[in-house]
C-alpha cells in the first residue's frame, strides 16, 4: 500500500489528490500494523487505486486496527477504484476490540463508478452495520454487501429445514441430487468465489453431510457413501454422488459447514432434510460392498447391443437380432464373399495388365514414329500406366476391408483417375466414409470430368485428323457416368458385397478399357498394321487361296502377283513361294 499506519501515529490528509496506488494483496492506499492512532481525511479525492484482493482503499481484518484507533473521511469523493472484495473498504474478521460502527465515519462523501465482485463500497460483517458507517453520505445500498451469512436450501431466502421429505431404499442416492445455498444477511446469493477469484484454498467453502438419527442424534443404523464432503463454488454447495445404506426407517440428513473460507462465522450453518429408508422390494438385498450394510438393487444387466435378455433380471440369454451374434449380440456375421468371381476377375485384371505392358513396350520402341510422337509418347505412357493402377484395385474392393485397406483403395482409385485424364494432389481418407476430404476430392474429380465434357463438346466437330481430342471426350463422358452411378451404388445403398464388387470393378474396366481402346491402342495399332497385312497375305498363300488383296485399285492374286510386282502395283511385299 501507500501508506503505512503502525502505532499510535497520527495521520490528516486535506485537499489532495490520492491515485493510481496498487496493493498485490489487501488496502491498496493504507495498511495498518496494530495501528491505534488517528486518520482524519477532509476535501480528498482518491481515484484509479486498486487492490488484488480485498479493500481498494482501506483493509480492515484480524488485529491489524486496534480498539483506540479512530478512522474519519469527511466531503470526500472516491472515483473507479477496485479490489475483489470491497472496492472502497474491506472488513473481515476483527480480532481486536475495534468496534466499526463507532470508529469508522464517513460523511457526506461520493461514490463514482467503484468497482468490486461483492460490495463496490463496503464488504462488512452485517449490512445493516452500513447506515452508521457511512452517515449523512449518498450511497446505494445494493453496492454494500456482507459476509457469507446463511447455509440455506433456497437460494432467494433462509431455508434451514426441507419439507419435501426423502423416501429411498437402501444403497439408493437422493433423486435429482442435493443443493445447498450460501446466501449474505440480505439473502444474496454469495457467488463470489469461483475459478476467476479464488487465490487459494483458504477462500474456498466446504460443507459435509451426515446421517442422524429422527432426532437429530449420531446413529449406527445408517450410513453415507461418496463424496459427502464437497465445496462451495458460485455460492452452489451440491452433493449429487452420495448414497445412503441402513436399515429400514426415519433418519435426518444434515448439510454444515466445516470452513467458511476465511469469512466471519456466519449465523447458520446447518441445514437439514427428512430421509425415510423403505422395506426393499427389489430383487437382492445383501452387503455385496462388505459395508456393514444391506443394499437393495435389482441387477443391471451387461448391454444387449442388438437384441435384449429373454429374463432381463437374471441376465441369462442375449437373443441377437438378425444378422448379429456373439454374447452381447455385438459381432456381424461374416459375408462370405465369392472366391470365384474374385477370381475370375483377377484373371481379366492380369491379362488387361499384360496388355497394357505390350502396349507401352509398343510406345516406347516406336516413340520415333510420327504418328507417337504427334500425341507425345510421355502422355500415352502416363495414360497405360493409369490403366495399370485401375486394375490393381480388384485387390481391394473384394473381403474384408479394414480402415487401412479402405483408405488405400481409396488412394488407387482417385490416382488412377488423375493418371488418365491429369493430376491432382494433398488427398487425405482416415475411413471409409464419406469425409469432407472425400467430398473434396470428389469435387476435384468433378471439375476435371466438366472441363473433359466441355472439350469433348468443343471438339466433336474438329476434322478427322484432331481425333484424339474427341478420344479424351469420350472417355471423359463413358467416365463420369461410371462415376456417378457406382458412388451413388456405392455409398448410399446397402448392396450386396459381391454384387457391389461385381459393379466396381465392371465400372473400372469398362472406362479404363474405353480410354486405353480409344487414345492408346490405334497409335500402337497403326505402328503395327503393315505386320498385320503380312501374315494375312502369307496366309493366303499358304493355303493357295483365290482371296483378293486390295491395295489401292489394284487386285493381286495368286496368279498375277508376281507380275503385279513388276509393274509396281505391290511395293515392298515379298512372296515366299508361288
Amino acid at each position: 500500500a501507500a501508506i503505512n499506519l503502525s502505532l499510535n501515529s497520527v495521520l490528516n490528509i486535506k485537499n489532495s489528490i490520492i491515485e493510481n496506488c496498487n496493493a498485490r494483496r489487501n488496502g491498496g492506499v493504507f495498511y495498518f500494523n496494530n495501528w491505534e492512532g488517528t486518520l482524519n481525511i477532509t476535501h480528498t479525492e482518491f481515484k484509479n487505486n486498486s487492490a488484488s484482493n480485498n479493500g481498494g482503499i482501506i483493509n480492515i481484518s484480524e488485529e491489524n486496527v486496534l480498539e483506540e484507533a479512530f478512522i474519519e473521511i469527511d466531503n470526500s469523493t472516491f472515483i473507479n477504484n477496485n479490489a475483489n472484495l470491497g472496492g472502497i473498504i474491506y472488513i473481515g474478521t476483527i480480532t481486536s476490540k475495534f468496534d466499526v460502527t463507532k470508529n469508522l465515519k464517513i460523511t457526506d462523501s461520493e461514490f463514482i463508478n467503484n468497482n468490486a465482485n461483492s460490495g463496490e463500497i463496503l464488504f462488512i460483517s452485517q449490512v445493516d452495520q452500513a447506515k452508521e458507517i457511512l452517515n449523512s453520505s449518498n450511497f446505494d445500498n445494493k453496492k454494500v454487501d456482507s459476509h457469507p451469512c446463511n447455509l440455506s436450501w433456497d437460494k432467494t431466502k433462509l431455508v434451514t429445514h426441507m419439507s419435501d421429505k426423502k423416501i429411498i431404499m437402501s444403497g439408493d442416492s437422493i433423486s435429482n441430487g442435493l443443493y445447498a445455498y450460501i446466501l449474505s444477511d440480505t439473502n444474496r446469493i454469495y457467488n463470489i468465489i469461483d475459478e476467476s477469484t479464488v487465490d487459494s484454498l483458504s477462500n474456498v467453502m466446504f460443507v459435509n453431510a451426515t446421517i442422524l438419527d429422527k432426532d437429530g442424534k449420531f446413529s449406527n443404523d445408517a450410513i453415507i457413501i461418496g463424496d459427502r464432503e464437497t465445496f462451495c463454488w458460485s455460492g452452489i454447495c451440491s452433493l449429487n454422488s452420495v448414497k445412503i445404506y441402513g436399515k429400514p426407517g426415519d433418519y435426518v440428513l444434515q448439510i454444515y459447514v466445516i470452513s467458511n473460507g476465511g469469512f466471519i462465522s456466519m449465523t447458520s450453518k446447518n441445514i437439514t432434510v427428512d430421509v425415510t429408508i423403505e422395506n426393499c422390494n427389489r430383487t437382492y438385498n445383501k452387503d455385496n460392498l462388505n459395508i456393514g450394510y444391506e443394499t437393495c438393487y435389482d441387477p443391471v444387466c451387461i448391454s444387449c447391443v442388438h437384441g435384449k435378455y429373454i429374463d432381463s433380471k437374471k441376465c441369462d440369454i442375449c437373443t441377437c437380432e438378425s444378422g448379429w451374434k456373439g454374447d452381447m449380440c455385438n459381432k456381424r456375421y461374416e459375408y462370405k464373399y465369392s472366391l470365384t468371381l474374385r477370381i475370375i476377375f483377377e484373371i481379366i485384371c492380369v491379362i488387361s495388365a499384360l496388355f497394357s505392358v505390350f502396349l507401352i513396350y509398343g510406345i516406347w520402341t516406336n516413340k520415333k514414329e510420327s504418328i507417337i510422337r504427334k500425341s507425345n509418347p510421355t502422355f500415352l505412357i502416363i495414360t497405360v500406366v493409369g490403366s495399370l493402377i485401375n486394375y490393381s484395385t480388384v485387390i481391394f474392393y473384394h473381403g474384408n476391408r479394414n480402415s487401412v485397406l479402405c483408405t488405400f483403395a481409396m488412394w488407387v482409385k482417385f490416382i488412377g483417375f488423375a493418371v488418365l485424364y491429369g493430376l491432382s494432389s494433398n488427398k487425405e481418407f482416415t475411413k471409409c466414409t464419406i469425409s469432407e476430404t472425400t467430398i473434396l476430392l470428389y469435387g476435384l474429380t468433378i471439375a476435371m470430368l466438366i472441363w473433359g465434357v466441355y472439350l469433348a463438346l468443343e471438339t466433336s466437330n474438329l476434322p478427322e485428323q484432331f481425333n484424339e481430342a474427341k478420344s479424351i471426350g469420350i472417355s471423359t463422358y463413358v467416365y463420369a457416368f461410371a462415376m456417378i452411378v457406382t458412388e451413388v451404388i456405392d455409398n448410399i445403398t446397402d448392396l450386396n458385397p459381391d454384387f457391389n464388387f461385381l459393379l466396381m470393378i465392371l465400372s473400372m474396366l469398362i472406362y479404363t478399357w474405353t480410354s486405353i481402346f480409344t487414345i492408346v491402342v490405334p497409335k500402337v495399332y497403326a505402328i503395327y498394321s503393315e505386320w498385320f497385312v503380312i501374315f494375312d497375305i502369307l496366309k493366303r498363300n499358304v493355303h493357295g487361296t483365290e482371296n483378293m488383296v486390295s491395295i489401292g485399285k489394284s487386285n493381286v492374286s495368286n496368279d498375277n502377283f508376281i507380275e503385279n510386282i513388276d509393274n509396281n502395283n505391290v511395293g515392298g511385299l515379298s512372296v515366299i513361294g508361288k
